[in-house]
């Protein structure tokens, strides 16, 4: 075999922040703009929608509350109202504390007892 010189990388004058053999010189970086931001999650998204304030109408008077504590207060509302979805969304919700129990609950005696216990007058109160 021949000797043939070595050959060494030959580099354009434009490449700058690189040294002689193509490599980067320290504190340099070939993404100077760092990377992308990432795209916002789902998550994070309602998070920061939730937790805007609002303002609603609460026993006459104006109250500023997040968005997500205005939405508790509504599906509260419309349970006291004997709205079975809403009752059946706030047992849901809450049955967690009861890991244990598989009883079934009837929500019809549950709606009854909010009827009984809640008159009209007390409903139209609440302007929520």
């Amino acid at each position: 075999m021949k000797n043939q010189p070595e050959k060494t990388p030959v580099l354009s004058t434009n490449q700058s922040g690189r040294d002689s053999g193509g490599r980067w010189k320290p504190g340099q970086s070939g993404n100077p703009a760092g990377r992308p931001p990432k795209a916002e999650s789902w998550s994070v998204l309602f998070d920061q929608e939730l937790s805007k304030l609002v303002d609603v109408i609460e026993g006459g008077e104006k109250v500023r509350v997040s968005v997500k504590r205005a939405i508790v207060k509504l599906l509260i509302t419309k349970a006291l109202g004997e709205d079975l979805r809403a009752i059946r969304e706030i047992l849901d919700r809450t049955s967690s504390l009861d890991q244990g129990n598989d009883e079934t609950i009837d929500l019809s005696e549950f709606a009854e007892l909010i009827a009984n216990n809640y008159s009209a007058e007390s409903n139209n109160d609440r302007r929520f």
